[in-house]
């Protein structure tokens, strides 16, 4: 039932081998050395710009309607819904 390009991809971060032997859908993806920097900043940002907050809401409340009504579509169409939805 599950077409071969809707099926999620799984992915490892450690392999006994070669990478490159590794089924069809399966990625080798090894995790971030703890000693790389953040990707990700832990200061805590305070936007004071009425303008931009809502924009930020708009923007929040379109992608979750999006993502919502695109599960809907996949799951009525017997796919599976996947985590990460575009």
């Amino acid at each position: 039932m599950t077409s071969k390009a809707n099926r999620p991809i799984i992915l490892v971060g450690h392999v006994e081998g070669d990478p490159a032997d590794l089924p069809e859908g399966v990625v080798y993806h090894p995790g971030c050395n703890p000693d790389a920097p953040r990707r990700v900043s832990a200061d805590v940002e305070i936007l004071d710009d009425a303008e931009l907050v809502a924009w930020t809401r708009r923007a929040y409340e379109a992608d979750i309607d999006y993502r919502f009504r695109r599960a809907m579509e996949i799951a009525r169409s017997g796919e599976w819904v996947v985590h990460g939805i575009r």
